[in-house]
């Protein structure tokens, strides 16, 4: 039902126009599309990620939140509460050590090789996730170290564990 999207290419143009499409595309078979914006990427903040669904304005475009990419690029809390609710579709949860002196390189290595399980790092999962309104999670873990010393069923069920046990400690509130 849910098609993750991001945007590569710096020509703005083709971005929108592609997505615009795809949009056309999806609605046809009633799916949905959840643009990220990735810290090394043509799109790397929430501001270009919304800019880019403003120029798209298509029903079926929205929003993913990782909470990797939220805290690396900047994006404020209160940042979340002028957007309208429906534009979240999605959010990726993984936390990270805290961010020192970030080079693309070293925001890739962490994207795609270094994420920490849910209360091991230093991102406040919960303070974004309560800012959202409730959408799928996914925990995106990648974690090369890790598929190295417990292998891929053993790293998969020590995601699922440890946000188990972070969603047990920090309960979305009521209302």
């Amino acid at each position: 039902r849910r098609i993750i999207t991001s945007v590569w290419t710096a020509d703005r143009s083709f971005a929108i126009d592609s997505l615009s499409r795809l949009c056309a595309l999806a609605a046809e078979v009633k799916l949905t599309l959840s643009l990220e914006f990735v810290t090394w990427a043509s799109v790397g903040n929430l501001q270009q990620a919304l800019a880019v669904l403003r120029a798209v304005n298509r029903p079926e475009l929205g929003l993913l939140i990782d909470t990797l990419h939220f805290n690396r690029s900047g994006v404020q809390l209160a940042e979340l509460d002028s957007i309208p609710r429906s534009a979240f579709h999605f959010a990726h949860v993984c936390d990270a050590p805290k961010a020192g002196a970030e080079t693309t390189e070293s925001l890739i290595h962490t994207g795609r090789e270094a994420r920490l399980y849910p209360g091991e790092g230093a991102i406040d999962i919960a303070a974004i996730l309560n800012r959202l309104p409730p959408v799928p999670y996914s925990l995106e873990i990648p974690n090369l170290a890790r598929v190295k010393e417990l292998g891929y069923e053993g790293h998969a069920r020590r995601c699922l564990q440890s946000a188990k046990g972070y969603f047990s400690a920090h309960p979305r509130p009521a209302g």
